[in-house]
């Protein structure tokens, strides 16, 4: 019978750790119907407790995340004395056993404990590991067998085993400036992925980018395994988004050169998109409410019912008036700074 634990995710820091890098976690293991519980946020710390062990699961697809694992303990008291007793009670030989190799990383959230020492911490509890166990095992700083991870944040230390390093090098191999078709308007993959981690897609529904550009929420998505379809009504993007997916061997697509606002998806979806806006991009004349509304109008009869749709918008735009027509209701915003001239808002509507 499996036992409740308690695992941690590491988080990037580009965006406040409570707002869209925490959703998506929460989206992602609902999209795969975990049930997750004692849920508690710090800078760059996301806690959870679940039956299934999903860290797996979290690092292949989340986009805001560095490392995932099981959690032993936190404590509140950052006095070293009181770390060292909990470290005591825990059975690293039982941790350790059939394993040849271990090392342990600590790390300092931002400007959080200015005068602790990463490497004095790392040296204490290496000794305090070394001292516990019966039999001999090597410390490997590169590809140990166990890595055990510590975290100082919001007068918090953090200790577990990280289990998945999530590789977001990755994610700056598909910057827009690298593909084959350059748009200045192209999202970035790491904004791109979390659009569609959080619509809460899964393996049965169509995702539907009806203003594709140059096919970043499309990549993404594909990349993760799901079903994709992109429009566009200017035949250059069509073209320069076969050749992006095509570039990352992308070959399950269907792309259309239409006019959304036409409808022409026969078959249920999940919209997520980034209609065109601002001197880069092009309307074709028409008003973003009037493109908006046109397209929702013919449309949203083929988005299911209690589906979440994801919009990225202007900030300035004012969107509830229009959805609220359509029988959306916006569950969540989050502001997306851009550039001086620019802060998008990702909105997550629900159709009811």
């Amino acid at each position: 019978m499996k036992t409740e634990k308690t695992y941690f995710c590491y988080l990037s820091g580009e965006l406040p750790s409570r707002g869209l890098p925490s959703y998506e976690i929460k989206a992602i293991l609902k999209s795969s119907n975990v049930n997750l519980k004692n849920i508690q946020i710090y800078d760059q710390i996301f806690i959870f407790s679940s039956i299934e062990n999903m860290c797996e699961l979290i690092t292949q697809r989340a986009a805001y995340v560095h490392r995932c694992g099981e959690l032993i303990f936190n404590i509140s008291e950052t006095n070293f004395n009181l770390i060292k007793n909990e470290l005591k009670n825990i059975d690293f030989p039982q941790i350790l056993k059939n394993k040849i190799s271990y090392a342990v990383r600590v790390k300092k959230i931002k400007t959080y404990f200015p005068n602790i020492s990463v490497e004095n911490i790392e040296r204490e509890i290496g000794t305090i590991i070394k001292d516990n166990l019966k039999e001999r095992i090597k410390v490997d700083l590169k590809t140990p067998d166990i890595l055990f991870f510590g975290l100082f944040s919001e007068k918090n230390f953090f200790f577990g085993i990280s289990q998945y390093e999530l590789p977001r090098n990755l994610f700056r191999t598909r910057a827009p400036h690298t593909r084959p078709f350059f748009h200045p308007c192209g999202l970035n993959p790491y904004l791109a992925r979390a659009m569609v981690n959080i619509s809460e897609i899964n393996k049965s529904k169509i995702l539907y980018d009806p203003f594709c550009g140059s096919g970043s929420i499309l990549i993404e998505a594909a990349l993760m395994g799901f079903k994709i379809i992109g429009s566009d009504i200017n035949y250059k993007m069509i073209r320069g988004t076969s050749l992006n997916l095509k570039a990352l061997d992308i070959q399950d697509f269907y792309l259309l050169r239409t006019d959304a606002r036409n409808f022409c998806i026969k078959s249920p979806f999940n919209i997520v998109t980034d209609p065109p806006y601002g001197r880069s991009s092009s309307t074709y004349g028409k008003n973003l409410t009037i493109l908006l509304s046109d397209f929702f109008n013919n449309n949203s009869n083929m988005i299911e019912k209690n589906s979440l749709s994801i919009i990225a918008l202007p900030s300035t735009f004012k969107i509830n008036p229009l959805v609220s027509k359509y029988n959306f209701k916006i569950q969540h915003e989050f502001d997306y700074y851009v550039h001086r001239s620019l802060t998008r808002k990702i909105i997550v509507m629900k159709k009811l």
